[in-house]
């Protein structure tokens, strides 16, 4: 498993895990360019991840669920509460459209 946290606070959230071949990240609460430029700094390729999971809708951690999703042709993975409450960051965003390997994903403590 590999855990590389992206960035934690009230100016945005996002956390890269890797586990069983899977990748994803939680929550998008940065810029696309500043996902993509700490992707690059791990040595993490953006074209490399499955999906991108929403813990809630709040903007430091959803900026940029939707224009990642569109830009690298992930679902965006979350509860439809959360959905229904960030509609407007998520438009024209595959939701709920699983990956096979995602339904694999097992985090074990």
């Amino acid at each position: 498993m590999k855990i590389c946290s992206l960035a934690s606070g009230s100016k945005g959230n996002c956390l890269f895990i890797e586990t069983g071949g899977v990748r994803l990240l939680i929550d998008a609460g940065l810029s696309l360019k500043e996902i993509t430029s700490r992707l690059a700094h791990s040595a993490i390729e953006p074209e490399s991840i499955h999906g991108v999971l929403v813990t809630h809708e709040h903007i430091d951690h959803i900026r940029s669920a939707g224009s990642f999703a569109r830009r690298y042709k992930v679902p965006v993975l979350t509860s439809y509460a959360t959905r229904q409450a960030a509609e407007r960051y998520l438009q024209k965003t595959p939701l709920w459209s699983l990956k096979p390997a995602i339904h694999s994903l097992f985090v074990r403590s």
